[in-house]
């Protein structure tokens, strides 16, 4: 019976030790200045493309810089290919607070604030390192501060890649060739205004409805890049693809302002640092998944051929009038990029 009551003690003892020793192996939780445990924080990211676009994976860079600065306490969940709204919903979701963040197109903001169009003034940002430097610039930092007063924070731009012309059915050389061609374009003024400058009619349509208007008809062309004419299937309704590289297509990363505003500064950096940082990893991305994209392209029927767009540039100086007088913003970046300035 002693013997019995000794090893059950014994096995007591061993249990009891192995708990706490377990329990000593815990990763201990970040505490603030005045011993409190930090809160762990998760946000939800839409977009509209698929999860192969360069916005998503920009997306997952700022994430992944995010967990990585915060040693896992702050989490970025990110919802690609529509699943919380098209651009405008999210934009107004944004900014009614129902949506934590979101990646919206930089046409999307027209509404709002004219500064971002200057971005897409055509041909003006027509390589990937003079739009690295200009997404990095003082110049988009004070851009992105107009949106406080319509209840964002910008926090950085990405880049979906360079656009170009896709067209159906033809394949145009010069100006004169698209003359009176149905074109989609995103809801953005500057963009419609750069359509009716080369001559065509300009459709607006909604991202989610290209491939079906390609496919009808009911546009005969549009401007898109390679990485969206790869993941919306595109080349399977339009086989021809311009390398005009008229402007970028910028993504803006933006939060609802009360929300910023409710975090600690520690956790405000933590953002601002991670979503800043990744401006370079869009760009790489992009720069590199365009190659891919573009030899997938050709290899399913798409011809790929480059003009002189000499005559084509030459039809846009009403739209740089026209914008350059809307804000100072933008002139001075026109002014920056136009002196190699930025």
């Amino acid at each position: 019976m002693r013997k019995k009551l000794v090893a059950m003690i014994t096995v007591t003892f061993l249990v009891v030790a192995a708990v706490l020793a377990g329990c000593g192996q815990q990763p201990k939780q970040e505490k603030t200045g005045t011993g409190q445990e930090k809160p762990k924080l998760e946000f939800k990211v839409g977009h509209v493309t698929q999860a192969t676009h360069p916005y998503h994976l920009s997306a997952e860079a700022f994430a992944r810089k995010v967990a990585e600065k915060s040693n896992g306490r702050i989490k970025i969940t990110i919802y690609p290919a529509r699943q919380l709204g098209d651009d405008k919903q999210l934009l107004e979701g944004v900014i009614a607070g129902t949506q934590d963040m979101a990646l919206v197109s930089a046409s999307m903001f027209a509404a709002y604030t004219p500064v971002l169009a200057g971005l897409q003034l055509p041909w003006l940002i027509t390589d990937y390192d003079t739009e690295q430097k200009v997404l990095q610039s003082d110049v988009v930092r004070r851009m992105l501060d107009t949106l406080e007063a319509h209840n964002m924070k910008g926090l950085a731009i990405y880049e979906g890649g360079l656009r170009d012309m896709l067209f159906a059915k033809r394949k145009p050389t010069v100006p004169s060739d698209v003359s009176g061609m149905k074109f989609r374009v995103p809801p953005s003024e500057v963009i419609k205004d750069w359509a009716q400058a080369i001559g065509v009619n300009p459709v607006p349509l909604p991202y989610g409805e290209i491939y079906n208007a390609l496919q009808t008809g009911m546009v005969d062309g549009m401007e898109m890049n390679p990485s969206s004419v790869y993941s919306e299937k595109l080349y399977e309704v339009a086989k021809y693809l311009l390398d005009s590289n008229e402007f970028p297509f910028p993504v803006v990363l933006v939060m609802n302002l009360n929300k910023w505003k409710s975090l600690s500064a520690e956790d405000q950096k933590i953002l601002q640092d991670a979503a800043w940082e990744a401006i370079a990893d869009s760009i790489k991305i992009n720069k590199e998944k365009e190659v891919k994209d573009l030899d997938f392209l050709k290899s399913h029927g798409v011809t790929v051929y480059a003009v002189d767009m000499t005559p084509w540039k030459a039809k846009v100086k009403p739209v740089y009038d026209k914008w350059m007088a809307k804000d100072p913003l933008i002139k001075e970046l026109v002014e920056k990029v136009r002196e190699n300035k930025i």
